[in-house]
């Protein structure tokens, strides 16, 4: 019979290759996962892109145009298409025009120079700080700024001809409108279902914070053990800020497209449901500062910990409701919720009494101006930035 110890041995041995095996092969599937994914992600970038697409098109068809109008200069115009053509129309039109602003400056002043001092260090030196005065007197945009410097020193130094100046203006003229043209009709640009996808998101981490607010509060966990619920209301934050900016590049592409109503409509919709996360978001924060400072009062019973708790658990369950219902379009009406506050009894004296501690807050704000950082969270700023109606106006062509 063999020697029991030298059988343990061997099956400690086979157990120990066998676990190291299993990890290198672990290893090597984890490794073959990421170059695969590496391989994939390269093999994406190198297809050329729908903004890649329009921009070798318009610059083609410029080309052809100012060809066949007999330009001497015919290269002036696939490059203003390049440059004119955005991710948007709306910055398609407004870069075409802050581009034909500039040169129409630049070439008219470089022109006159040219047949008054003729081409001298001093006069290109006269000319720039001209053309640049007159770029900053009338609080033209940087582009246009640009574009009046590089014109004119073009035109000085390169084309002292009048046919050059006037060739560049037409041909740039040539470049914007295909350009827009190009933008408008040829795979117009369109963010609203990646706007939906970040709306379902912020959503769901609303959602995900009630939720965890519930278990924290129910839990009677320290304000110092927040440091979880605090990144949690940062990642919110952050992605209703993201929706947000993404909201306003997604109507701002619809300005100046024709065949647009539904999708404008769409989108005027998502901005309600955002405004409605945001508002569920900052009612919510103050909410919470309501139960948390009732909480430490000596009165405070676990019936009500309980029932707030509750509450909030409620709250993130109907938001993930909201989430699935009201994106689709159709908003549900939260039923739980209403029967949990009907068990409370809403009296005159309930609601002064929902008064008189948002007056001690408000107070308490302009006040200590050292102890706000304390009561709110930082991360609790919301920079939504600038809302668009989605329609067109004139001052937007001189916006940088």
């Amino acid at each position: 019979m063999p020697d029991s110890s030298l059988i343990m041995c061997s099956m400690f041995e086979f157990l120990f290759a066998h676990t190291v095996i299993n990890k290198k092969n672990h290893r090597n599937a984890a490794f073959q996962r990421t170059g695969d994914r590496v391989v994939r992600t390269f093999m994406n970038r190198l297809l050329p892109s729908n903004r890649t697409i329009k921009a070798v098109l318009a610059a083609v068809l410029s080309w052809l145009i100012a060809n066949r109008m007999g330009s001497e200069h015919p290269f002036f115009a696939p490059l203003a298409a390049i440059l004119c053509l955005q991710v948007t129309v709306e910055k398609s039109i407004r870069l075409g025009f802050q581009r034909i602003l500039g040169i129409l400056v630049g070439v008219t002043l470089a022109s006159g120079f040219v047949h008054t001092f003729g081409t001298h260090w001093w006069s290109l030196a006269l000319l720039l700080l001209i053309g640049l005065t007159v770029g900053q007197a009338f609080k033209f945009p940087q582009y246009t700024y640009m574009q009046i410097g590089t014109s004119a020193l073009l035109v000085l130094t390169v084309g002292t001809q009048a046919s050059y100046g006037i060739d560049r203006i037409v041909e740039t003229l040539i470049g914007a409108v295909i350009a827009i043209a190009v933008n408008l009709t040829v795979i117009p640009p369109d963010f609203s279902r990646e706007t939906e996808k970040l709306l379902h998101h912020a959503a769901s981490d609303l959602a995900s914070y009630y939720r965890q607010y519930s278990k924290w509060f129910r839990d009677d966990t320290p304000v110092s053990a927040s440091e979880d619920l605090r990144r949690s209301f940062t990642t919110l934050a952050q992605d209703l800020n993201h929706t947000s900016s993404k909201l306003e590049q997604a109507m701002h592409a619809l300005k100046f497209s024709p065949f647009t109503r539904g999708r404008r409509k769409r989108l005027e919709y998502l901005k309600l449901l955002l405004n409605t996360l945001i508002l569920g978001c900052m009612q919510g924060v103050e909410l919470q500062k309501n139960v948390l400072e009732a909480s430490r009062l000596t009165d405070f019973k676990n019936t009500d910990r309980k029932r707030w708790t509750e509450f909030f658990s409620g709250l993130a369950d109907y938001i993930e409701m909201w989430r699935d219902d009201a994106i689709p379009g159709n908003v549900p009406k939260p039923t739980m919720l209403l029967k949990i506050l009907e068990r409370t009894s809403m009296t005159a004296e309930t609601y002064m009494s929902a008064c008189w501690v948002q007056t001690r807050r408000l107070l308490q704000d302009f006040t200590n101006l050292d102890g706000m950082e304390e009561r709110i969270f930082p991360e609790a700023r919301l920079a939504t930035g600038k809302e668009s109606d989605g329609k067109s106006r004139g001052h937007d062509l001189f916006e940088s």
